[in-house]
């Protein structure tokens, strides 16, 4: 198994084959790290009404977002799209088999992770 969070091996697909998977790698969502363990996760809209960031634990897991207060049971440890963002941000899961999709990869995570646009995979 390849390092990761709590055992969870880099190579598993579960996570980021899903339609939270791919929110999280394909929409404009900002990671950043406030603390050891800690994190803010910013959608990044600049209309105040809309406007969202929520606070990220993806070791435990837990978020402050509706999606995890009100289905953190049926989501278990894979998390929000939130969690799951911090986590591709920092290496924990392999987002090779999205590129081999027709998904785009948000630029900015794209950027963050070094993945090359010209790769041949997805449309990045």
């Amino acid at each position: 198994m390849d390092g990761g969070v709590d055992g969870m091996s880099t190579t598993d697909h579960s996570q980021v084959l899903t339609a939270r998977g791919t929110s999280a790698a394909t929409e404009y969502l900002m990671a950043d790290k406030q603390a050891p363990g800690l994190w803010v996760v910013d959608n990044g809209k600049s209309d105040p009404d809309e406007h969202e960031q929520y606070v990220v634990e993806p070791d435990a897991p837990a978020c402050t977002c509706p999606d995890w207060e009100y289905r953190s049971e049926q989501l278990g440890d894979d998390g929000c799209k939130h969690i799951r963002r911090v986590r591709m941000v920092r290496g924990d899961l392999d987002l090779g088999p999205l590129l081999e999709t027709d998904e785009r990869i948000n630029p900015i995570l794209a950027r963050r992770l070094d993945i090359d646009e010209d790769n041949g995979g997805g449309n990045l």
